[in-house]
């Protein structure tokens, strides 16, 4: 018995080896519990429902945990990727992104690059097209031109800005030596309305996100950036016919947080490749406008690195001097001359809690009175270790040197007061950071909407989930969490029917 055992041991040990290199594709217990899939933009927008369109896909792959989709929203998307590189690097945290950022980071509206990131896979790629209302007197490119030429900044272009779609309109204000009049919309990738209001008279947008306004009769697009028609599109003329050969087309993908290991890298882009390969999602997502498409891990980093490259060349072509928006990152005010400003009036604060005790007189130099050079140096050494230290910590340095300069210029200074002057100065770099992160997104949007005294307008997900209905031939229902609770949600998820689906937005629930 014991030596027919051992003649049979390799053949078992083989066995074993087998069963392990065939086990399912989620092989060393990974992935055991929910992965979180952030979207840098709102419900709506092509990252948003090409990504959801693919977790619902994975979710079949991996049954026995969630793919929980999550809009940080905010900032051109820079909020969520933020989130992102702070995650734990565990793969349980991973973000729908295209290569929109590159333009962030070379125009400074985003403080890093893809390479700060590690990639998982790409899943699709999409068009950029230049869209019209139906009743626009513009009927052709040609039109729209001659009208640009014949009235400088007298056409509303509505612009993303810092996006691929922002870059792809001064291509072509480039090619033809146009100028139009930038309108910031769709801060959320969804600037439709903008359109359909006539605020704006055209803009550049995905093709996946205009089919259905195609196909209503609602928009008419003008030009494709594509060296090839396409398909949905076969009467439009691309702009490599029209002159334009930079390449503008849209790649989406799954990002993940530095550190995270490349098995873990391998396992989801093998799953994201086994979803792409199906027929079904193939024809889900050329219906949507889409070309879906798989890359693996190193390929996608190659061609995101690329892309970086390509942009970073634009750049220097390129007219990205007449910006449009003083809030957003290098656009309007040099950001320096600004943060100057307000740091000026916030050591005035600080001179009037700190030295007002002594009952000097405060001016806003009156602590620098006799050293302004004091103020002036600690500002530039500030401005040029921002981008290695943080806001936190730099701030922090920064005005707890400033702060111990103008308390020892009136008395002399006890161990306690280096404490207190670390402290006040660390919470205020952490109420400001809190603050701009997260507090001002939520009171600018509560200011959002129709003039004082009448309704504010709600957003309705009801044209999205209809959208996806037609697209996906199943109901579509969208429930959000800050206004449906925990258990109405799982009594809506409960009542659905089979077949049908529940997006849930920031929720932990499943169905």
């Amino acid at each position: 018995m014991y030596k027919l055992m051992k003649k049979f041991k390799p053949i078992v040990s083989l066995l074993l080896v087998l069963l392990i290199c065939v086990s399912p594709i989620y092989a060393n217990d990974y992935p055991n519990k929910d992965i979180t899939i952030i979207v840098p933009f709102n419900a709506g927008g092509g990252i948003d429902i090409s990504s959801r369109t693919l977790v619902m896909e994975l979710q079949k792959l991996f049954p026995d945990i969630s793919f929980v989709v999550q809009n940080i929203t905010g900032a051109s998307g820079t909020i969520g990727a933020e989130e992102l590189f702070n995650a734990k690097p565990d793969g349980y945290t991973f973000m729908a992104a295209g290569n929109g950022f590159n333009v962030s980071s070379v125009m400074g509206v985003f403080n890093r690059s893809v390479e700060d990131y590690e990639m998982v896979a790409q899943y699709t790629t999409s068009q950029l097209g230049l869209y019209v209302r139906a009743d626009s007197p513009y009927q052709t490119y040609e039109d729209l031109i001659e009208a640009a030429r014949a009235n400088p900044y007298g056409i509303n272009m509505g612009t993303l800005s810092a996006t691929m779609n922002h870059y792809a309109i001064l291509a072509i204000e480039h090619a033809n030596d146009v100028n139009f009049k930038h309108i910031v919309v769709g801060g959320d990738q969804t600037p439709q309305p903008e359109l359909l209001s006539g605020r704006v008279d055209a803009y550049v947008v995905a093709v996946s996100q205009n089919t259905s306004y195609i196909d209503s009769g609602d928009f008419r697009c003008l030009g494709v950036f594509s060296t090839d028609r396409v398909a949905s599109l076969p009467d439009v003329p691309t702009f490599f016919e029209l002159g334009i050969e930079d390449d503008f087309q849209l790649t989406f993908g799954f990002w993940a947080p530095p550190g995270t290991p490349q098995d873990v890298l391998d396992t989801i882009s093998d799953a994201i490749k086994i979803v792409c390969e199906d027929p079904t999602f193939q024809n889900t997502m050329h219906g949507m406008g889409y070309l879906s498409g798989h890359i693996g891990s190193e390929e996608y980093a190659e061609v995101m690195a690329n892309s970086l490259h390509t942009v970073q060349s634009l750049a220097d072509v390129l007219d990205t001097s007449q910006e449009i928006d003083p809030y957003v990152g290098a656009f309007g005010l040099p950001n320096f001359i600004l943060g100057a400003l307000v740091l000026m009036f916030i050591f005035k604060g600080f001179t009037i809690v700190f030295v007002k005790k002594e009952k000097l007189k405060v001016t806003i130099f009156e602590p620098f009175k006799g050293r302004p050079a004091v103020f002036f140096i600690s500002l530039i050494v500030y401005a040029l270790v921002f981008d290695t230290l943080g806001f936190i910590i730099s701030s922090t340095i920064f005005l707890t040197g400033n702060i111990i300069y103008l308390k020892s210029s009136t008395k002399q200074l006890e161990k306690k007061d280096y404490v207190q002057a670390l402290l006040i100065a660390a919470v205020f770099s952490v109420v400001v950071f809190i603050f701009f992160t997260q507090g001002a997104k939520i009171i600018l949007c509560s200011h959002l909407g129709k003039p004082k005294g009448e309704a504010k307008p709600e957003l309705s997900l009801a044209p999205v989930a209809a959208s996806l209905s037609k697209h996906l031939g199943i109901d579509v229902k969208f429930a959000n969490d800050d206004t449906v609770t925990g258990a109405e949600t799982k009594a809506m998820a409960d009542s659905l029917a089979d077949g049908d689906v529940m997006l849930l937005q920031n929720t932990r629930y499943r169905v």
